[in-house]
C-alpha cells in the first residue's frame, strides 16, 4: 500500500475536528480499524475517502446520535441516519451544509462554472448575505484547503473554486453597497492583507458583512503595504481597518505589522483581524469568533 496516499491519525483529527483519543477509542471499542489501513509493521492509517464519513459522524454526535449507532455505517447510510435523526429531533440544518458543500466540491472538480453560480445563487437567496458567508463560504474555503492539503484536490481546483466565490461576493456586496449603504459619508472600514498576503477570499467575505449591515468598505485587496492602509485609513476617516490572514507562513511576522499598523493609525481607529492564520491575544486588535459575530457588533456600533 502507498501510505502517501493515506493519512495519520493526527492528520485525520485535524480535518475532521474528532480527537485523536476518540478516534483509538472507536477503534479498539467499535472495531473501528475496519475502515482503516494497517501496513505491515506500521500504525494504521486512514484513506482520504474516510474524511467525508467521519465528518457525518461528528456531525451525528453534534446533534445526539450515539457513536455505538453509527461508527461502522457506511456513507449512504450514515448520510440518511443522520439527516432523518436531526430532521426529528428539529435540526434539519445540521447536515445541510455538508450535502450542499459536496456539491459544491464535485461542480468544482468537474470546472462547471455555470452550475456552481446557480448554486452560490440559490444558497444566497435562502440564507441571506450574512448566512451566505458564514453557514457556507466559510466551510467552502475550509473545504477545499482540506482536500487540496490531503491531495484530494488540485491547485487549479482550489483557484477555479475560490476565484469564482470571490468575483460572485465581490458582485454581490458592491450592489448592496449601491442600493443599500445610505450615507456615502460615513466612516468606512479598509480592507486590506498584509505584504506577501496574497488570499482575499476572506477579505470578500467581511466586505459582505460589512455591506449587510450598512457599513462602507474601502476595499485595498492583497498585499498592501503598512504605509498605504494607513493613508488610506487616515484620508477617509475610517472607523476601522480590517486585515485578512489566512498564510499561516505569515502568521508570526503579522504581529510586528499590527504593532506598525497601530502605532502609525489614529489611536481611535479600531483594527480587526480575521482568516485561519489571524493571531489571538493582541490587546488592540478585536478578533471575532465568527462572521455573525461581527455582524451582530457591526449593528452596535456607534460610527460618525
Amino acid at each position: 500500500m502507498d501510505t502517501e496516499k493515506t493519512l495519520s491519525i493526527g492528520e485525520v483529527a485535524k480535518l475532521t475536528g474528532i480527537t485523536v483519543h476518540t478516534l483509538r477509542i472507536w477503534e479498539h471499542r467499535y472495531g473501528f480499524s475496519s475502515h482503516m489501513a494497517k501496513p505491515p509493521g506500521k500504525h494504521r492509517r486512514y484513506y482520504p475517502e474516510e474524511i467525508k464519513r467521519l465528518k457525518l459522524i461528528k456531525q451525528g454526535l453534534d446533534i445526539g446520535l450515539k457513536p455505538v449507532d453509527i461508527v461502522n455505517l457506511e456513507i449512504n447510510t450514515l448520510s440518511h441516519e443522520v439527516e432523518s435523526y436531526g430532521a426529528r429531533k428539529g435540526y434539519p440544518i445540521a447536515v445541510h451544509p455538508l450535502q450542499v458543500i459536496e456539491k459544491w466540491i464535485e461542480l468544482v472538480r468537474a470546472h462547471d462554472e455555470n452550475s456552481l453560480l446557480k448554486e452560490f445563487q440559490l444558497e444566497w437567496e435562502a440564507l441571506g448575505p450574512v448566512g451566505f458567508v458564514e453557514d457556507r463560504c466559510s466551510h467552502f474555503a475550509k473545504e477545499i484547503g482540506d482536500l487540496w492539503e490531503i491531495g484530494a484536490l488540485d491547485v487549479r481546483h482550489e483557484h477555479f473554486g475560490a476565484s469564482l466565490l470571490k468575483d460572485f461576493l465581490s458582485q454581490h456586496w458592491r450592489k448592496i453597497s449601491q442600493d443599500l449603504v445610505p450615507d456615502s459619508n460615513a466612516a468606512p472600514f479598509v480592507l486590506a492583507t498584509f505584504p506577501g498576503e496574497a488570499h482575499t477570499l476572506g477579505l470578500e467575505m467581511v466586505a459582505t458583512v460589512l455591506a449587510a449591515a450598512h457599513k462602507r468598505a474601502i476595499y485595498l485587496g492583497r498585499s498592501t503595504p503598512i504605509e498605504d492602509i494607513v493613508k488610506s485609513a487616515v484620508e477617509t476617516g475610517a472607523y476601522g481597518v480590517a486585515i485578512s490572514i489566512c498564510d499561516r507562513g505569515h502568521s508570526m511576522n503579522s504581529l510586528e505589522l499590527f504593532a506598525q499598523l497601530r502605532e502609525k493609525l489614529p489611536s481611535s481607529t479600531v483594527i480587526i483581524a480575521g482568516g485561519c492564520s489571524a493571531p489571538s491575544g493582541i490587546e488592540y486588535v478585536n478578533t471575532f469568533s465568527n462572521l455573525r459575530s461581527f455582524y451582530d457588533w457591526l449593528r452596535i456600533q456607534d460610527m460618525p
